[in-house]
């Protein structure tokens, strides 16, 4: 037997030794569990049991409907001086031309951010930070989201502005190029981003490029949107009779839709 071999099986002895002399020492000796003070404190609290239910429409919800047919939802809740006011337009991504695939991502920061034919584009977003308000719009593959967040006191101009964009958007060019070349470097960028890469090939090979959702913005596409495109997805989708509106916060019912009618009401399709 060599030396090596000798050692190794010195070592594999004294293993089995200590593992042994552990294991009686276990089996002699009475499990202690270890808790510290404030896991001690903890296991003392009871807590009753939480159970959550969605608003429901016909209960805590009110629909109404104002008079060119824009559909409301109402949830008034009185706990915080704040007001949330989204509303969905159908005319998202699934809607996008072939050839201009992009155009209603593009429309929908447009609509905001290009300002209105009243108010220019510094000068809307001076007044919400004034307000400490948010007026956002995005796109989704369905529908174009637009969502006004504020301190309930300042409801009445903030519902005005909101109409405003809707409206009457000036779709500034400038801010469409500006526009235009964030998105442009974003695409530039995915392919930096693995799993934004996955996610196209993804969408590519499953949807193919007969299905809206199999195409992609690409730098073709995006310069090819111009101001007269916005116009007319504008005139086509942004409508009353394509628009539904929910609030929820502190504010009165009827004083909220007496304002959105006076605001909204006469808009036409």
């Amino acid at each position: 037997m060599d030396a090596l071999t000798r050692a190794v099986g010195a070592a594999i002895l004294i293993a089995g030794l200590i593992a042994g002399s552990a294991a009686a020492q276990e089996q002699g000796a009475a499990p202690v569990e270890r808790r510290s003070a404030g896991a001690e404190r903890i296991g003392l609290m009871i807590f009753p049991p939480l159970f959550w239910r969605p608003p429901a429409v016909g209960d805590e919800v009110e629909r109404r409907t104002l008079s060119n047919g824009i559909i409301l939802y109402l949830y008034p809740d009185r706990t915080l001086p704040l007001l949330d006011l989204v509303g969905l337009i159908r005319g998202g991504r699934l809607y996008d031309p072939g050839e201009k695939a992009g155009l209603a991502r593009v429309a929908a920061s447009q609509i905001r951010a290009g300002g209105t034919i009243s108010i220019a584009p510094d000068a809307l977003n001076d007044e919400l930070e004034s307000l400490a308000a948010s007026l956002e719009l995005s796109a989704g593959d369905e529908a174009l989201e637009v969502r006004l967040n504020l301190l309930s006191r300042h409801t009445e101009r903030g519902v005005k502005l909101l109409a405003d964009v809707l409206l009457r958007p000036a779709f500034d060019a400038g801010q469409l190029e500006l526009a235009r070349g964030r998105l442009l470097e974003e695409l530039r960028r995915r392919r930096d981003n693995p799993t934004e890469l996955l996610h196209k090939e993804f969408a590519a090979l499953h949807y193919t490029d007969r299905h809206p959702l199999g195409l992609e913005p690409s730098e073709p596409s995006l310069r090819s949107i111009s101001r007269e495109d916005l116009i007319a997805f504008h005139r086509r989708y942004v409508r009353p009779d394509n628009l539904m509106l929910a609030a929820a916060g502190d504010f009165d019912t009827e004083s909220l839709v007496a304002l959105l009618e006076q605001s909204l009401g006469s808009w036409s399709a």
